[in-house]
Parts: C-alpha cells; sequence; structure tokens
C-alpha cells in the first residue's frame, strides 16, 4: 500500500499507476538554464515594443507549458486532466504527486488546446500532433463513457471527480451533486473538438460520433438537469441517485438557504446558459426569461484612477477576477459590438489599475492559490482577488498576482499582455520547468509552489486566440449565431452608453517590477541544467 504522508497534496485515493509512472516514466532532473529559465532574456519593454523578440519569446513560453500538459497535467490511463502539481519550495521539484482529481472546467481547456491542434493552428502543434490528438480525445471519450455508463444519474455532466487507477469517481463533495459553470465551459470545448472531427477527419467518423453525442447529451439533458423554471438555471444541482438514470431521478436545488444558487450572472457561468438557450430545448418563453434574469447583473461602473486622472466605464465584475472572463476564450462575443467593446475597455482598466496605482502594482489580479513558505504549508486558494472599486464582493486578497492574470489582456491587445504576463514571471521563482508559477506575493517573499491547469493553461488558450474562432464558424454553419449574439448585444446596449469612458486610451504597461527577495527555484536557474523529461 501507498503511504500518503501528511500534508501531502493529494485529494481520494492515491493511484498506483500513476505512482509507478511517475517512478518510471515522469518528470526526472528537471532542472533548466536559459531552456527553462528565459524571461531573463528580453525586457518588458522588448516584448511590448519588438513583435519578433516577442513571437520568440511566446515560442519559448508554450513549449514550456507544454512540459505542464504532457508530463504532469494528463493522467495516461484516462486521457483526463489532473488538477495540478504541487512544487518543492526550493527545488521547484513535482512534490508528491499530481493531484489526483479533475473538473469540467480543467477539461474545457484541455479541449480547446486539442480542438486547436485539429484546426491546424501550427503554434498549438508543441502540445500535440495530430495523431497524437486524436489518440488522447479517443482515451478520455472511453473514459467519459465509462463514467457515464457507471453513474447515469449526471446525465453526460461531469462532476468533480477523483481520477485515480484509470477510474472515475465523484469527489467526496460531489457525490449526487453537480455543476453547471464548469460543465458549459467544458461543452463548448467539446462541441468544437466535435466540429473539426466532422469538417476535417472524415476517417475519424466513429470518434467524431461519440463526441457529437457526448454534447448532445450535454445539451438534451441540460434543462432535465439544472433548469429550476422562470429563466432560472441552478448553479449546482442535487440528484438522488448518481446510479439511477435520469429518468428515475430528481434534480433540485442543495438543501439550505438559497445563496448565488442560480446562474443569473454575465461571467463564465453564461456560457452554460447559453448551450441551454441555443441547443437545451426551452420555450420562446422559457428562452427569453432566462436573458431577462441576467440584466440586474450587467451594470456599468465607473473606474476613477487619480494618479493618471483616468477613468474607465467597465461591466461591474464579481470580483474584478480575470477568471471571470472566461466566455470571450469560448465564444465570439466579438459579434456583439457593444459587449465586445465593454471587454476591451474592462481589460484597458484592469492595465491601468494596476500600473497607475500608489504604489504601482507589478501584475494582475485573478482567483489563484495563495502562498507557502514550506513544502507542508498549505497554499490555500483566495477567490476574492480583483478590483474593489468595480466589483460586487469584498476584494480581501490583493497582496498577490498571478501570470494568468494576463489572459484576457492577450485576448484583447497581444502586445500589452505579454508584456503583463513576462513582468510576472519574471519575479524570482516566476518560471520553473513547467512553465509559469501560480502565483506571486508582490513584496517578492514567497510563491505559490504549485501549477494548475486554470493557472496556466487559460493563459495558453488565450495565447492561441481561444476557441471562438471555431465555434462562430460551426454555430454559423448550423445557424445557431445570430439570436444568441442579438440577445446579447440587446441587453449589454441597453445597459452600456457608447462611447465608453476610457475606450481612447491605450493599454497600460507595468510600472514596476516585483523585488527580489528570494533565489530562484534551484531546478530552473540561470545556472542550473536543462530540463529533462523520460518519456
Amino acid at each position: 500500500m501507498v503511504q500518503v504522508k501528511p500534508g501531502m497534496p493529494l485529494l481520494g485515493l492515491v493511484s498506483v499507476a500513476t505512482l509507478l509512472l511517475l517512478l518510471l516514466g515522469a518528470p526526472s532532473e528537471v532542472a533548466a538554464d536559459s531552456a527553462c529559465r528565459f524571461a531573463g532574456q528580453y525586457t518588458t519593454s522588448q516584448i511590448y515594443s519588438d513583435a519578433s523578440l516577442r513571437a520568440q519569446f511566446v515560442s519559448q513560453w508554450l513549449s514550456q507549458e507544454a512540459n505542464f500538459v504532457r508530463h504532469a497535467g494528463v493522467d495516461p490511463l484516462t486521457g483526463l486532466t489532473l488538477d495540478g502539481q504541487r512544487l518543492d519550495v526550493k527545488t521547484g521539484l513535482p512534490l508528491g504527486l499530481p493531484h489526483q482529481f479533475t473538473a469540467a472546467s480543467k477539461e474545457s481547456l484541455h479541449l480547446a488546446i486539442l480542438a486547436r491542434v485539429l484546426w491546424g493552428d501550427g503554434r498549438a502543434s508543441v502540445f500535440y500532433s495530430v495523431d497524437e490528438a486524436l489518440q488522447v480525445l479517443d482515451t478520455k471519450m472511453t473514459s467519459l463513457e465509462k463514467f457515464a455508463a457507471k453513474y447515469p444519474g449526471f446525465a453526460g455532466f461531469l462532476p468533480w471527480v477523483y481520477v485515480v487507477d484509470g477510474e472515475l469517481t465523484p469527489t467526496d463533495d460531489f457525490v449526487n451533486k453537480v455543476p453547471a459553470l464548469d460543465n458549459g465551459e467544458m461543452f463548448w470545448g467539446a462541441f468544437a473538438v466535435a466540429e473539426v472531427l466532422r469538417d476535417r477527419y472524415p476517417a475519424q467518423q466513429p470518434l467524431q460520433a461519440r463526441w457529437e453525442n457526448f454534447w448532445q447529451t450535454m445539451a438534451n439533458n441540460s434543462a432535465r438537469v439544472f433548469y429550476n423554471g422562470n429563466g432560472l438555471v441552478r448553479a449546482v444541482t442535487v440528484l438522488t441517485n448518481q446510479s439511477l438514470p435520469p429518468s428515475m431521478n430528481t434534480y433540485s436545488l442543495p438543501p439550505g438557504p438559497c445563496v448565488n444558487c442560480f446562474l443569473t450572472d454575465p461571467y463564465e457561468g453564461e456560457l452554460f446558459v447559453i448551450m441551454m438557450y441555443v441547443f437545451g430545448g426551452l420555450t420562446n418563453i422559457d428562452g427569453t426569461l432566462l436573458w431577462a434574469n441576467k440584466a440586474p447583473m450587467i451594470q456599468p461602473v465607473d473606474l476613477q484612477i487619480p494618479q493618471s486622472n483616468a477613468t474607465f466605464t467597465v461591466q461591474r465584475g464579481w470580483w474584478f477576477s480575470s477568471h471571470e472572463t472566461w466566455k470571450y476564450m469560448m465564444l465570439p462575443y466579438v459579434l456583439s459590438p457593444t459587449n465586445y467593446r465593454v471587454f476591451l475597455n474592462g481589460e484597458r482598466a484592469r492595465t491601468h489599475f494596476s500600473a497607475n496605482s500608489n504604489p504601482a502594482i507589478s501584475g494582475l489580479f485573478a482567483s489563484v492559490s495563495g502562498w507557502a513558505a514550506t513544502n507542508d504549508q498549505d497554499t490555500g486558494y483566495f477567490s476574492d482577488c480583483g478590483i474593489q472599486q468595480i466589483a460586487f464582493n469584498n476584494v480581501t486578497h490583493d497582496m498577490l498576482v498571478t501570470p494568468y492574470g494576463a489572459f484576457p489582456v492577450i485576448l484583447a491587445s497581444q502586445p500589452e499582455g505579454f508584456a503583463w504576463l513576462h513582468n510576472m514571471i519574471s519575479a524570482q521563482r516566476g518560471q520553473n520547468c513547467f512553465g509559469t508559477t501560480e502565483s506571486m506575493l508582490l513584496n517578492g517573499s514567497y510563491v505559490s509552489p504549485l501549477v494548475t491547469w486554470d493557472s496556466k493553461i487559460t493563459t495558453v488558450v488565450a495565447a492561441l486566440g481561444g476557441i471562438s474562432d471555431i465555434t462562430e464558424w460551426y454555430l454559423g454553419a448550423r445557424g445557431k449565431l445570430s439570436d444568441w449574439t442579438f440577445q446579447v448585444e440587446v441587453l449589454w446596449s441597453q445597459a452600456f452608453t457608447l462611447p465608453l469612458k476610457g475606450e481612447d486610451l491605450p493599454y497600460a504597461l507595468p510600472q514596476s517590477t516585483i523585488p527580489v527577495l528570494a533565489d530562484d527555484f534551484t531546478s530552473c536557474s540561470a545556472s542550473s541544467s536543462p530540463c529533462v523529461f523520460k518519456v
């Protein structure tokens, strides 16, 4: 039996098979010279102003991020993602096993990369060849089909799951329970994969049919599982018995007070609502109510920057965490002129807030894991990172920034977005052999010794342009594009008056760096050996 030591960053049982893979064929001697710690080869100014150097930096960075996907972030037995990997605070080497659990949100990002590989995006080829991508998709679908057969009560949706010894089981806190938001993110990744397979890989028809059945099942069951009536979509649904089919289940709200229990947000949760609206078979009345329930949270608010005498009209955020902009990676909101201008102005505001605060903030904020000084210290997770002045809720963690805070800026304008990314990963221990580090304290004392899908691959998918071009193409081909984009434009144009304050201003660049108070990881410093990954 594998012994799990107290403090080891695992959930659930330890996978013996995964342990053997780590011992026999996993990351080893992971250390690096400029192949790992390359941020210092560039200045942030060069990343912004020199397109050739920026392209070189991005190429190196994508290759490094591929190490996480290929060597830590995916379970080879199931093809499912693994949430993340804890790192040793001094060496930056893997500490224990990868997290033995995942969620549909992580699958969303993995499917987006796979879709871009199949789409023929050369930038994505560093992650997989086409043949490798097809094999991963086959393995992943086999695992999802087995899970659906064993737990039919989830009706094709994925709760948080343990990934152990080639098997998926609901995590302890998601027995007979399933979230909508994460599944909305995953749905569009699955849709993109299935549509690209249909269009460009006719020889893969059996695999295509399985992926099409997967997303169709989610869509067909979306109302049964999550619709509460009156245009309200449950954020989390409880079911009576996950081992029984949908026809023998009852789906309802969790017991207790109803606090934030419906997806009425204009953030990531909207991905599920649009899926249900477009493919869920709702009546016209119910569809209209879906959008009406969203209107109260679409609020304009002005962010005033006294130091630069600038004002930006933006959409009020939950915390104004970058995580809230996930939907712009998945769907073509660019087809709603007002909505997209509001998004772009939000990213201007995000950069100006950090650049022109007093003192200047050296990075960008997003919900993220916290720091650790020792290997036995729990990093915790801080959802409430953002910009207080333009948030609905209290922002209580403003002492750390995260590289993935730059992903929506990259979507909006790559020169400035990559400049912010570079500025953050230039901090001590900002890079490791798996790519960017989770987060770092602004005072330079500690980092979060962790690598996860949310804090890394969001930025990768944004750098690849997201999959909005793919979903736009195929939704258009199905005649499923104009209705929901019209609804979005109506709602946002009712809430916002154009032009927006501040949209005539450029994006701001970093005006400070994180102090150097610690050494780099010994496995990723200017003097260490190159990263080596056994295959």
